[in-house]
């Protein structure tokens, strides 16, 4: 029965040197404090070692990857190896954290697609209605990933989400805010933005997996999608005019390290773009010099 198993289980950890602490209906602070302490000791235990673990190459992480079974010491290397080739930087403790097991990179590619330029507006002579496509870095996203998965019908769908921001007006908040501009939020983007996500909450919902309260602010409204792409705010409150005015601009460190990551991705594409267009050239040399020596294509 599941409590024979229950006391089993009880009675093997306890010889493995376990120590059971029980849980009941009642709140024990002084066992929640000491779970919530060992919780962060494991956690900062786990950042160091990925970030001492051996250094690997791409050949050996690839085969990896198509492995049963690793060796403790070989995940932490295979984390180590994915950290410092989505990131571009040295691993640290501190970037294991901010890493948040690949959720950051998630958010900073959806930045990457929003402030990425659109694409070229198409119309629809039936609905009369004009249709802006996505960028060329979201579309080529969505692309590979389906050639990737060419089984699987649940995609990720990021010209979706794309649009969604499009059309909140979020590309532009961002760029003033990227270049150092502060809000208060009585601002008419930021108020067209809160509008337009309250009247469509429900697609919000939907699409970008936020719930949209009709009574929150502006500001919380807006500080919801800049969550969703790595970025955070931080204020002040001048005095002006005998009253204190709370003013909101995005965390220096945070726009930081997203630009720093973001020139590094630019400069992996231009990259893959060059050796793809070495290849072609390559190929095409060889097709001219078969079709000088034996006449064939």
């Amino acid at each position: 029965s599941i409590n024979n198993l229950r006391a089993d289980l009880r009675s093997l950890l306890e010889e493995m040197g376990n120590t059971i602490a029980p849980v009941g209906d009642a709140t024990d602070e002084g066992a929640s404090r000491w779970m919530k302490a060992a919780g962060i000791a494991i956690d900062e235990e786990y950042y160091r070692k990925v970030a001492n673990a051996k250094d690997i190459d791409r050949k050996t992480y690839t085969a990896r990857q198509h492995q049963d079974y690793l060796k403790p010491e070989e995940v932490l290397e295979c984390e180590k190896f994915r950290i410092q080739d989505t990131y571009g930087m040295s691993v640290t403790p501190e970037l294991v954290e901010q890493d948040d097991s690949g959720r950051l990179i998630k958010k900073i590619v959806a930045l990457e697609a929003i402030l990425a330029d659109p694409g070229e507006m198409i119309t629809d002579d039936d609905l009369g209605r004009e249709f802006v496509t996505p960028p060329s870095v979201v579309v080529e996203r969505d692309k590979s990933e389906r050639d990737r998965l060419a089984i699987c019908t649940d995609w990720s769908n990021h010209s979706t989400a794309w649009l969604m921001r499009h059309r909140l007006g979020l590309r532009a908040v961002l760029m003033d805010l990227m270049a150092g501009v502060e809000i208060k939020g009585d601002e008419a983007m930021i108020q067209v933005l809160a509008e337009f996500s309250k009247r469509n909450a429900s697609h919000v919902k939907g699409i970008l997996n936020l719930t949209i309260p009709l009574d929150e602010s502006p500001v919380w409204i807006l500080g919801q999608y800049l969550s969703q792409l790595g970025l955070s705010t931080k204020s002040r409150r001048p005095l002006e005019d005998g009253k204190r005015v709370r003013y909101y601009r995005l965390n220096t460190s945070d726009v930081e390290f997203a630009q720093k990551v973001l020139e590094y991705r630019q400069r992996q594409r231009e990259e893959r773009e060059r050796k793809r267009q070495e290849s072609l050239e390559r190929d095409a040399a060889y097709a001219a010099r078969m079709q000088a020596q034996y006449g064939i294509n």
